[in-house]
């Protein structure tokens, strides 16, 4: 079961705010640049997760102890790639939930569907003549 917050929707909504404001985009591998829309609407689980990895795998090559020399500018590149690993991890969780409450929601739908097929077969049937006659005299009155 994923657990997805509301306070993970929260920081999700935050950093895709930031995102679009900041027209943020993340480089692939391959040299293919996505937005935040490709981000939500396009990318697999997979691809987000391989862009993860590389963006993990970027930010752990500077240096971090006191006694390199950093710039202001790699500090501004720890930033991005913090918060792009923060967004695409906020994304992935979000889109395993969003698949698992469908999943959830269809499973429901078809046992309520099979509940409600038995329920019609253990009927008499005088209780479905009854039915009938109601839904007729329904529809007489609204003529």
């Amino acid at each position: 079961m994923i657990n997805f917050t509301e306070q993970h929707k929260t920081e999700l909504q935050q950093l895709v705010f930031d995102a679009v404001s900041k027209r943020w985009q993340v480089q692939n591998s391959m040299g293919m640049t996505f937005d935040i829309m490709d981000i939500f609407h396009t990318c697999t689980i997979q691809t987000l997760r391989n862009m993860r990895k590389e963006l993990t795998n970027k930010l752990n090559t500077f240096e971090d102890d006191e006694w390199s020399d950093k710039s202001v500018q790699d500090d501004e590149k720890i930033a991005y790639y913090n918060m792009s690993i923060k967004l695409i991890n906020l994304v992935i969780g979000y889109r395993l939930w969003k698949q698992e409450q469908y999943e959830l929601e269809s499973k429901k739908a078809a046992l309520e569907l099979k509940l409600q097929l038995l329920k019609e077969d253990q009927k008499t049937p005088e209780e479905k003549i009854a039915e009938l006659e109601e839904e007729i005299s329904k529809l007489e009155l609204q003529q």
